[in-house]
């Protein structure tokens, strides 16, 4: 009796034989003694499995999480290929953000020696939009209340957003915040929370992207009530 991996198969006298076979064999005698039956019982171990997220396309600069749904004997061994741009390696739920089309690949390992692999193809889209709007209406009802830079994943951080009257007065700004939000947006108010009138004003940007550039935008921007 022997007990091999699902899927695998055990060689007996030269015939491969699959998981969860019986097989029955007969032994010539040698010179006078019988002939014999020898009877190969292939069980085989609960099976191991794993299965990727199917494939995806991602924004550049943008993450993803690589979660892998598996079910085996004892603990797992994980081991994920290529490593780069993995925040870990050897764990069911990697990190990752990749510049380039990448395969992945993982490789699991069980208790019992049986290993099972999947794979999963991210595409990555290179295409990196910034949007400034040039007017807003910061008049309450909940659309277009908030001057804020809109921004595809390529930027990770907006490291300055200032927004400047026509007479040189810093009406708004806010440092080190993650584009997209539009709570950390300019309201249309000064400090002291008094309303902004309707008028033409100058914002400045400092955008830090994916790879660590910094770009420095300028425009105008109508406040309109």
């Amino acid at each position: 009796e022997k007990t091999i991996c699902a899927g695998a198969f055990f060689t007996y006298n030269g015939i491969a034989l699959p998981a969860d076979t019986t097989a029955i064999f007969l032994q010539p005698g040698a010179g006078s003694e019988c002939d014999s039956v020898v009877t190969v019982t292939v069980k085989s171990w609960p099976p191991l499995t794993v299965a990727l997220p199917p494939d995806t396309t991602l924004r550049i600069g943008a993450t993803l999480i690589l979660n892998a749904e598996t079910s085996g004997t004892g603990t797992l061994n994980f081991q994920w290929s290529p490593a780069e741009s993995l925040d870990c390696t050897n764990c069911p739920a990697p990190e990752t953000s990749p510049l380039e089309t990448t395969l992945y690949t993982l490789m699991v390992a069980d208790a019992n020696g049986c290993r099972a692999q999947d794979s999963v193809l991210v595409t990555v889209d290179p295409a990196c939009v910034v949007i400034i709007p040039n007017a807003f209406t910061p008049n309450g009802d909940g659309v277009n209340d908030f001057f804020y830079p809109k921004t595809d994943p390529c930027v990770r951080r907006v490291r300055v957003w200032r927004v400047v009257s026509r007479w040189g007065e810093v009406v708004f700004e806010r440092q080190n915040f993650e584009p997209g939000n539009p709570n950390l947006g300019w309201d249309g108010t000064r400090a002291n929370g008094e309303a902004f009138p309707s008028d033409v004003l100058v914002w400045y940007a400092e955008l830090e992207y994916y790879d660590g550039r910094v770009e420095v935008r300028k425009g105008d921007v109508a406040l309109l009530r």
